[in-house]
């Protein structure tokens, strides 16, 4: 009678001991062998390169559900005091004003110090958890990586650190939508444009697009997407199957959004009521300093004619 309560008491903790395993088997991996981080030059102390590995684990942790597995392998993290440390090839990667860029498929990551400045969206632990998300994206993808467009890569890594980059904000969008001058995501699919414009105007409508993507259908399908390219299958057809709305039509929903729904028009007219109040302003100052000119010319010219009346009046004579 004994028996089967024996044997149920062992499966109970062949289970238990089989579920702490996988609960504990992500963390068996030490951090020294998922991260390693240090200084690019002279000019980086050991406690900078501390706080960049706390906000690096800190950062793989909040990352770790939207990539399951990963870090797949060890991630190396470079702090630089400033581009002066970085060689020629390295420079390539780094888009003007930036403060960080990721080397895909090296697992790197190269920090600047002297452009994370302390305000987000471009302080320190946002930049670091930015270039995380492209090298976990990489990783996640596998070989599916080489055809994530990289629209894909930059808008998703400012959605999941917590900001736009280069400070560039919706409302930038508007007239770029408005005109159709914004760069098509056709456009985006390997790199980025160069000049400050249009490179901020890159950086604002990935982080808008993916993030409306996100909202939309969830982070994990955009990361699934992204692990099922291939050469033969680019991410707009991945993308249908797995939301059956074409990219073409999600592009229209967004822009719609964008214009009329994201609040991007009022926060814009807001910010700039004081210049538009300026504006308004002028005209009137200009008629206002313009009647008192005519003002002052009739006043001198009754003033004159007072004179010459007076003049012309016949003195009194003298007793």
């Amino acid at each position: 009678m004994q028996r089967p309560i024996v044997v149920a008491v062992r499966r109970l903790l062949a289970i238990s001991l089989w579920l702490s395993s996988l609960l504990t088997a992500p963390h068996a991996q030490s951090r020294d062998e998922q991260l390693t981080v240090e200084p690019g030059d002279a000019r980086v102390s050991a406690a900078t390169v501390a706080s960049v590995r706390e906000l690096a684990t800190k950062g793989l942790e909040k990352l770790a559900p939207d990539f399951p597995g990963t870090p797949l392998r060890r991630i190396r993290i470079v702090v630089h005091s400033d581009q002066g440390s970085l060689s020629l090839a390295m420079r390539e990667h780094l888009h003007e004003g930036t403060a960080g860029f990721a080397m895909l498929g090296r697992d790197e990551v190269h920090i600047l110090l002297d452009t994370a400045v302390s305000a987000p969206p471009n302080d320190l632990r946002t930049v670091v958890v930015h270039e995380l998300v492209h090298v976990l994206l990489d990783q996640f993808a596998a070989t599916g990586a080489p055809h994530v467009p990289r629209w894909v890569h930059e808008g998703l890594a400012q959605t999941l650190s917590g900001g736009p980059y280069l400070g560039v904000q919706e409302e930038s969008l508007l007239f770029a939508i408005s005109a159709r001058t914004a760069p098509r995501f056709s456009e985006l699919e390997a790199d980025f444009p160069d000049g400050d414009h249009m490179l901020r105007l890159a950086y604002a409508q990935s982080f808008s697009f993916v993030s409306f993507l996100v909202d939309r259908f969830g982070v994990r399908t955009i990361v699934d997407a992204s692990r099922d390219c291939r050469a033969d299958r680019p991410f707009n057809l991945v993308l249908l199957d797995a939301t059956d709305q074409s990219l073409a039509r999600l592009q229209e929903e967004w822009e719609n959004y964008v214009l009329f729904r994201s609040g991007a028009a009022a926060r814009y007219l807001l910010r700039n009521c004081f210049s538009f109040l300026i504006v308004l302003a002028v005209p009137l100052l200009i008629l206002a300093v313009l009647k008192r000119i005519r003002l002052n010319r009739q006043r001198k010219a009754q003033l004159a004619a007072a004179e010459r009346v007076i003049t012309l009046l016949p003195s009194e004579p003298e007793e």
